[in-house]
C-alpha cells in the first residue's frame, strides 16, 4: 500500500475532544512501552521509527513525549541530515 503524504490532512478535526485525545495518547504510550519490553526481551527484532521534518518542526518534543513511558536504555536515537 502506498501512502501519499500530500493527500493527508495536516489540521486536526474541528470536533476533536482534547480529553479523549489525551486518554487515547496515554493508552498508546503504555502499549508502546509493553511492546518495547517484548522486543527488548526477545533481542531478535528491532523497530525503526523515522521522524521527518525541517529544523524546529518539533521532532525532539514529539520523541520526548511519545517515548516518555518507554525504557530509555533500549532506545537509540540518531539525527541525520540528507
Amino acid at each position: 500500500m502506498k501512502i501519499n503524504l500530500k493527500d493527508l490532512p495536516t489540521k486536526p478535526p474541528k470536533d476533536i475532544d482534547k480529553e479523549d485525545i489525551i486518554a487515547k495518547f496515554t493508552l498508546q504510550q503504555h502499549q508502546l512501552a509493553i511492546l518495547q519490553n517484548r522486543l527488548s526481551a526477545d533481542e531478535d527484532h528491532s523497530l525503526l521509527i523515522i521522524f521527518q521534518g525541517v529544523d524546529a518542526s518539533g521532532k525532539d518534543g514529539v520523541i520526548r513525549k511519545v517515548f516518555s513511558a518507554t525504557n530509555p536504555e533500549s532506545l537509540k536515537i540518531t539525527s541525520f541530515k540528507s
